[in-house]
């Protein structure tokens, strides 16, 4: 990294490399009484861009934004908090040059000085507006709760490679 703060992206972009695509249900509303639960098997770009989207683009802030509420609407989902990180080139997969952090909250748009502060944002925005993680991201952010904040709660979903890596890392 060639700027100051690109190897915090550069870090999380390997860090997410760290989790495989898993099984996740869906359960989508079709009238009073009448929900169905169907499976979905979120692909390695789902799950990158269920936590950080890229861009090299500013102006496409909206745009993304209005994608990602036409999917969460077609999954039966809501839109939840994700951050989208704005910088040349931003679209290769090998570039880590941003410039601009932003966390994306109801159709809001957050700009953070730090790619770690935009994800202390948003996983405080989770807990404080209580929440659930976008699916296809949710293990991610199950480690993030687990292993860098300490936060366990009733709710918390049990995946084996989330806390086979933190045992791991706390053994070391």
């Amino acid at each position: 990294p060639t700027k100051p703060g690109n190897d915090d992206v550069a870090g999380l972009k390997i860090f997410i490399e760290l989790f495989q695509p898993l099984n996740v249900s869906c359960k989508r509303t079709h009238g009073p009484g009448n929900t169905q639960k169907n499976y979905w098997r979120p692909s390695k770009s789902e799950i990158k861009q269920g936590f950080i989207c890229f861009t090299n683009d500013i102006s496409r802030l909206k745009d993304i934004d209005k994608e990602k509420s036409e999917k969460a609407l077609r999954l039966g989902q809501t839109i939840q908090p994700y951050m989208i990180f704005v910088g040349e080139h931003c679209s290769s997969l090998d570039s880590v040059d941003v410039h601009s952090f932003y966390v994306a909250i109801n159709h809001n748009f957050l700009k953070l000085e730090t790619a770690l502060k935009a994800v202390d944002v948003c996983f405080k925005t989770f807990f404080s507006l209580d929440m659930n993680y976008p699916l296809e991201s949710d293990q991610i952010w199950q480690f993030i709760q687990k292993y860098f904040y300490s936060v366990s709660t009733k709710y918390d979903k049990n995946y084996q490679m989330v806390n086979s890596t933190i045992k791991e890392l706390n053994s070391a």
